[in-house]
């Protein structure tokens, strides 16, 4: 297996790991902050809380060795794009951590709730969990905008088939309306998401497969020559 071939196989997997700690860690956490007096509760969900921030931080590692990776790869094609992408991959990892710092906070406020300072405990909590909210929809933003560009170095270079990367630039335009209309209060559910998802498990899967064209990567060597 060539080190191309290795490559390829390793942001496939990363992608796949990606998506399924993403999904999985942040449905415990939401399961957890989405419950009336959410506060109250909290101490007893803890393992479930804690749970959620370890499988988001498995992404975040995944996120950062995605965009990493992908440079050599697609600065054959384009140096701009191939460190832009790693650059937002980043971007995103560092908000994805901040709204986990925010979650973590949120269990010395519960353990200091009291009768006495409910409510001032009540309004930090709240901003807490707005913040979460705030931090990944601008981790959500940073990851669609970086990777419309290294799909369109995609379709371009045909490093991929292109209807694949028709599909992912789909996904990630739904994904950057669900994300702004979710800004201003309006809950477009699943449906948005849909074709990101395929994308997200088609693209890996590819890799397996096929890996990057070889040929487009020769090619791009020689133009360098």
């Amino acid at each position: 297996m060539t080190l191309e071939r290795r490559r390829a196989v390793i942001i496939g997997v990363l992608f796949l790991v990606a998506t399924a700690s993403y999904m999985a860690g942040s449905g415990m956490i939401e399961s957890v902050l989405e419950t009336q007096d959410f506060l109250d509760q909290l101490l007893s969900s803890k393992a479930t809380l804690l749970l959620g921030i370890l499988l988001e931080c498995v992404n975040i590692a995944a996120v950062v060795g995605i965009g990493v990776l992908m440079i050599p790869i697609v600065q054959q094609q384009n140096t701009v794009v191939a460190f832009g992408y790693a650059g937002s991959r980043i971007i995103e990892a560092a908000l994805l951590t901040a709204s986990e710092i925010s979650v973590l906070a949120l269990i010395p406020v519960a353990g200091s709730a009291s009768s006495a300072m409910s409510s001032d405990m009540q309004v930090l909590a709240d901003f807490a969990v707005q913040f979460r909210f705030a931090s990944v929809n601008l981790a959500m933003l940073a990851l669609g905008i970086g990777s419309l560009f290294l799909l369109y170095v995609f379709i371009v270079s045909r490093l991929i088939p292109r209807i694949l990367s028709i599909i992912g630039v789909a996904g990630y335009i739904s994904l950057l309306a669900s994300v702004v209309l979710g800004m201003f209060g309006i809950d477009t559910g699943f449906i948005l998401f849909l074709p990101g998802a395929i994308f997200e498990v088609a693209f890996p899967v590819w890799l397996f497969v096929k890996g990057f064209s070889t040929t487009r990567m020769i090619q791009a060597q020689g133009n360098e020559r």
